[in-house]
């Protein structure tokens, strides 16, 4: 520990520096586009911004990188570039030493008409054509104000319904053809008042549900004032940019990966809003997480990549990664000590790390890759510059996000041993007074909030290998040499299935540089007391057969004994538990049934049962030969991967063009399929699980626990994606985009079979309970609530349920109420009674219950019915009446 002063003097970790870019600390201006370092890919961004801006080309933008890499904060510096006057923008160019021409280029386009500028982030929740026009024309209406312009076109969907709908005429035709018994449903009650009240007022994710809703009205009854489709919102666009005279929108949409992802097999509206930019000055800049496998079907790829320039692939090279890394650590704003610090501890560091520093640099010009200086890395001491560059590398490997060395930098976990942990106990006058690359292993094995290691698991098997052995009885140096090899070995990808050195060797010319040799491992504690022994070290762990040594070319490469043998058992180990990986099994073992969670009032008729698409035919003759009395079958199929989710669309069509299956219901739940890669993962984990077991059972519960994470996030990704509902009646299907979306489609099919049951009131989800029954029932016959039937909440109560009957005597008889749902079954009932008692003095109470189950009422068994039973009975409650069951006769 530290002999006197310690760094901390010396360094003031930025607490402005963002590792990631957020709306919310863009709002709150923490982050600033100055700021931002201009990097080769950035730079080709702006030479893309300025083809575009001064019509050299017509296509729009499309931008895409890892986790980490900035992307976000590249196109915020973008728009928030082309919204500064011109001399800020100079300043910038300046600043960084930037083409004074490129400067002037993007001012003048700039400059050629008003742009206006639109940033939206996320598109998870946009699921159709319909909800992609409705986000980008909130967007735009928002910007429009935002910059006062008052002409706004046609204005937007919503706008466009408020201002139809206040016209006194079209609210009352429009009240009339929702009130409809096939929309009742779709507005939960609603009348147009309340309509209109959620569009004005209420949160987003209300107005575009009930706007759907509004829509689908407006289609149907042929409203075409209410009506936009994508070339409708084509043609508003361009008129908003005539009319207003703009040079031009560029709408940057950040986030974009899951608009592909939920919608694969339906781009034709975004292609039409792509494809405008050739004919009008609306450019989309689109931020995704790579590029690859984004769009299902090859057409529609080379459709939507035609209307856009080659994707800027925004990356992080080493010269710049250690200016960030140098940036996150900022030093102390007292002149004193940052003079001390510049001028005598960092000067004497870094006169003792010139060979590394030297090795580092020759090595990346050798590659071609990059333009890393010895400035770039006499900036990070008291960093070792190896350490700082095996930081940068391995940061690659933790999910393919490289934000993890700029939290190792500014993060505040002890446990971690991490950055400022070492310049809290540690000095320029230490004897370890170089932050060295075996300091950065608490880091990497630290468990997360889930008890994983932040690496991947090919990483984690090798680094794993420390606690086979027992390492204590080995000195200080050899245990930081053995987890210095490992750490090197680990990301050079020296283990089968290691990360992919196809990136790294990319963006980075140093992929020599991290191999186990003893060159490297020199290099890493040059400029220490240890530089000429740790060779030695590793010698002796080889002795120890803790390492085995071989040569590679010029030089000697140490890896860890036991991986290659084990690294290959476990391939063998992962590729007979994918071969073998069956849809049925892993839907049972990730319990997918439960990410469709349905009330109780849609599972009380609908009996769900997953089925894997192979064995979709067979299930449907099964639901067929046993059908439900008063309930129906659904087939829930789910899929491996995208060719089963396509093959089961097929086979679901093909089944209900069928009549034999007339009353089966088949439910898609493919849209988020398992997938290669977390197929891959889940081998991986169980194959290191096996391995582990009889080695460390401790080790071999993490693996299995983390594959069970795999199984879990399916889960969660059906929970929430978009689902498909078929049955001979829809042969082609009818999309619900959510969880809430499905339980409505539900919904109606209860609607339509029973448009008289109690799944339209808005009861407590207890109500469709099964228990107390009797306790229902006397509630309803004394029409007072008590215990389980006395909701807390007055929308929930019971006597609000019935409001206009409630303590209302001969309410059945008001011609103004026949048509509620309660007057249905109380007439039904009365007609049921009158007819027993005139045939056989008596009525069947099981059998009113029957009559109520079944045309036109479906009543389930549940505490509602008890209740709603006793409330329909309540007249026949009096010593006029008797009860018997054959044995027994009472009042």
């Amino acid at each position: 520990m530290a002999t006197s002063k310690t760094y901390r003097e010396y360094f003031d970790i930025n607490p402005k520096y963002y590792a990631a870019v957020t709306p919310e600390l863009v709002e709150a201006g923490k982050v600033s586009w100055k700021e931002f370092y201009p990097h080769e890919s950035f730079i080709t961004l702006l030479e893309e911004v300025n083809r575009v801006l001064n019509k050299k080309d017509s296509r729009s933008l499309w931008v895409e990188g890892f986790f980490g890499t900035g992307k976000s904060h590249a196109v915020f510096t973008v728009k928030k570039m082309l919204e500064a006057n011109d001399e800020e923008i100079r300043a910038y160019f300046e600043d960084f030493k930037l083409s004074s021409d490129l400067c002037e280029q993007i001012i003048t386009g700039k400059n050629s008409g008003k742009l206006l500028i639109i940033e939206r982030t996320g598109s998870s929740d946009i699921h159709s054509d319909q909800d992609l026009i409705i986000k980008l024309q909130e967007s735009v209406m928002s910007a429009l104000k935002e910059q006062e312009i008052e002409n706004q076109g046609e204005s937007a969907l919503k706008d466009v319904t408020l201002k139809w709908l206040s016209d006194r005429d079209n609210r009352v035709f429009f009240a009339s053809k929702m009130s409809k018994e096939e929309y009742a449903w779709d507005f939960g009650g609603k009348s147009i008042d309340d309509v209109i009240e959620t569009l004005q007022n209420g949160k987003d994710e209300e107005v575009s549900r009930i706007m759907r809703s509004v829509m689908k009205v407006a289609k149907d009854n042929n409203i075409l004032a209410m009506q936009t489709d994508a070339p409708a919102c084509a043609k508003w666009l361009t008129d908003i940019i005539e009319k207003n005279n703009l040079g031009g929108i560029i709408f940057i949409w950040d986030e974009f990966t899951e608009f592909f992802r939920n919608n694969r097999n339906s781009l034709t509206g975004f292609q039409t809003l792509a494809a405008l930019s050739q004919n009008t000055p609306f450019y989309f800049m689109i931020v995704t997480h790579g590029s690859e496998q984004l769009i299902a079907n090859r057409d529609d790829e080379k459709k939507i990549r035609d209307r856009f320039l080659p994707a800027v692939k925004i990356e992080l090279p080493d010269n710049i990664a250690f200016r960030l890394m140098r940036q996150a650590m900022k030093l102390t704003g007292d002149k004193f000590l940052a003079d001390e610090w510049a001028k005598k501890y960092a000067t004497d560091l870094n006169n003792k790390l010139g060979i590394a520093r030297k090795s580092i640099v020759d090595e990346t010009k050798k590659s071609g890759k990059g333009q890393l200086s010895d400035d770039d890395l006499k900036g990070i001491v008291p960093m070792h510059p190896f350490a700082a560059l095996v930081l940068k590398n391995i940061a690659a490997v933790v999910g393919s996000n490289q934000r993890s060395m700029f939290e190792y930098i500014i993060s505040d976990n002890p446990e971690a041993n991490d950055f400022k942990w070492f310049i809290n106990n540690y000095g320029p006058l230490d004897n370890k007074n170089l932050l060295t690359v075996d300091m950065l292993w608490n880091f990497f094995n630290l468990k997360g909030q889930n008890g994983q290691s932040a690496v991947n698991d090919s990483v984690r098997v090798i680094l794993g290998n420390y606690n086979l052995y027992n390492m204590d009885k080995y000195n200080e140096l050899e245990q930081r040499v053995f987890k210095t090899i490992l750490l090197l070995q680990a990301i050079s990808g020296q283990a089968q299935g290691g990360i992919s050195l196809a990136y790294m060797d990319k963006v980075s010319g140093s992929l020599e540089l991290l191999r186990p040799n003893d060159r490297n491992l020199k290099l890493a504690y040059s400029g220490t007391d240890w530089e000429n022994l740790a060779i030695n070290a590793a010698e002796l762990l080889v002795k120890d057969n803790l390492l085995f040594r071989q040569k590679m070319g010029k030089y000697i490469e140490y890896t860890v004994a036991s991986s290659h043998g084990d690294a290959g058992a476990i391939e063998v180990s992962k590729k007979k538990i994918l071969d073998n990986m069956k849809t049925s099994e892993m839907v049972t073992r990730a319990n997918l049934m439960e990410a469709i969670s349905l009330p109780l009032k849609v599972k009380n008729r609908f009996t769900l049962s997953p089925v894997a698409y192979k064995d979709l035919t067979k299930k449907a003759n099964q639901m067929t030969a046993e059908p439900i009395p008063y309930g129906f079958h659904v087939a829930v199929i789910f899929a491996l991967d995208e060719e089963e989710s396509q093959n089961a669309r097929r086979d679901i069509e093909n089944l209900v063009r069928d009549e034999r299956y007339k009353g089966v219901y088949f439910l898609d739940a493919t849209s988020k399929f398992f997938g290669k890669e977390r197929q891959n993962q889940y081998a991986s984990d169980m194959a290191f699980s096996d391995y582990y077991l009889k080695q460390d059972k401790a080790q071999s519960d993490q693996f299995g626990a983390r594959a069970m994470e795999c199984l879990s996030n399916w889960r969660s990704d059906v929970e929430g994606g978009s689902f498909v509902l078929y049955d001979c009646a829809n042969p082609s299907g009818v999309r619900a985009a959510n969880l809430p979306a499905l339980v409505d489609e539900f919904l109606k099919v209860e609607e339509k079979f029973y448009p008289y049951s109690l799944a339209k009131y808005n009861v407590t989800e207890n109500m469709f309970n099964k228990q107390p029954l009797a306790q229902g029932a006397g509630c309803g016959i004394n029409e007072n609530l008590q215990g389980t039937y006395n909701s807390g909440t007055n929308q929930t109560r019971l006597d609000v349920a019935l409001a206009g009957v409630w303590k209302v005597k001969d309410y059945w008889k008001d011609s103004t109420k026949q048509s509620l749902a309660i007057v249905k079954a109380k007439i039904r009932v009365e007609e049921m009674i009158k007819k027993g008692f005139e045939d056989a003095g008596q009525v069947s109470i099981k059998g009113i219950f029957e009559e109520l189950r079944g045309d036109k009422f479906g009543y389930t068994v549940c505490n509602f019915t008890a209740f709603v039973l006793g409330f329909l009975l309540k007249e026949y409650a009096n010593s006029k009446y008797y009860w018997t069951n054959a044995n027994i006769t009472k009042p």
